[in-house]
């Protein structure tokens, strides 16, 4: 409750230029934590009507923080690997097909993904030349997944097929090189 009203007041001031909402994945534990008295934290598996409430409140949280005239609003959340279907009877779950995505309760990893304009995927790739530090271990960077493939599906980009179709599936880390990009492609 303390979380919906500063991040209620905050966009109601007018003030921000960009709002961050730093972890959906614990907001999201919270609210369920909220709507079973304190027993999802305790241990408690969450009754599979809480599970609409929870959802329930996560949209109209977003909602809120995505309708309005902030200019620039920023979510992060965990991922985690997801079974792609259910598991068949008698199935071994390691045998399920696995992709990465959002790190949210129940089916809410599928369903928020077309709420933003702009999901991706940040992880850490081998610099494509190879490089290394002093003692030989390869560097990395940062990098932003900017459309699905068949290990990550939590990521995408909305906006004209001639903007999208000239980012990269793997970009820096960084907005200004990604604002950089779309500019260039929407002259």
């Amino acid at each position: 409750r303390e979380f919906k009203a500063a991040y209620t007041e905050a966009i109601k001031s007018g003030t921000y230029q960009t709002i961050a909402i730093e972890g959906l994945h614990r907001i999201m534990d919270y609210v369920m934590d909220d709507i079973t008295g304190g027993g999802y934290f305790q241990g408690e598996k969450p009754e599979w009507n809480t599970f609409g409430l929870c959802y329930k409140w996560m949209d109209h949280m977003l909602d809120v923080a995505l309708i309005n005239n902030v200019p620039n609003v920023v979510c992060t959340c965990w991922s985690k690997e997801k079974g792609e279907r259910k598991g068949k009877k008698g199935e071994n779950p390691q045998e399920v097909p696995q992709t990465i995505g959002p790190a949210l309760l129940g089916e809410y990893s599928r369903m928020i993904l077309g709420k933003f304009q702009m999901t991706f995927a940040q992880t850490l790739k081998v610099y494509p030349d190879g490089r290394t530090d002093k003692e030989g271990h390869k560097l990395k960077w940062a990098c932003w997944q900017t459309r699905p493939t068949n290990a990550v599906q939590g990521c995408g980009i909305k906006g004209p097929d001639a903007v999208i179709e000239n980012i990269p599936l793997y970009i820096p880390a960084h907005y200004d090189y990604l604002k950089q990009l779309w500019e260039e492609h929407t002259k």
